[in-house]
């Protein structure tokens, strides 16, 4: 009932232009979805000691007890040598950082659109 209604005040430029507004939301959404690129930075005692693209799929041994993966745009640290595990415990992450105190080790994500400088004149 509601939708007759509304079809009776809506002309046939009206559904032309609901329907170009919604093609362009949708494809403007895909568009800046799929630009967001991150990136995975190890640091270990305060030095970086890896970094690569958060897409790429990878395994990074620091040494034979301490392993972490990168996989489908996610990260987790897969085995460590501490105590507690609880690095290993937090599990996968695409934003949320992983520290692990007792190797003293840090895995951030950063997004790469964040360090884009804009130049203004």
């Amino acid at each position: 009932m509601l939708l007759k209604n509304i079809k009776k005040h809506l002309t046939k430029a009206d559904f032309i232009l609901i329907f170009f507004l919604l093609i362009l939301s949708i494809s403007t959404s895909f568009i800046f979805k799929n630009n967001k690129q991150k990136t995975v930075v190890i640091y270990q005692d305060e030095k970086n000691i890896y970094t690569g693209n958060l897409a790429k799929n990878k395994i990074i041994k620091i040494n034979d007890e301490i392993i972490i993966e990168i996989l489908n745009e996610k990260v987790r640290m897969k085995k460590s040598n501490c105590s507690h595990q609880y690095c290993v415990q937090q599990g996968w992450t695409k934003s949320f950082p992983i520290i692990c105190v007792p190797n003293k080790l840090m895995i951030s994500i950063k997004n790469n659109d964040a360090e884009k400088i804009l130049i203004t004149r």
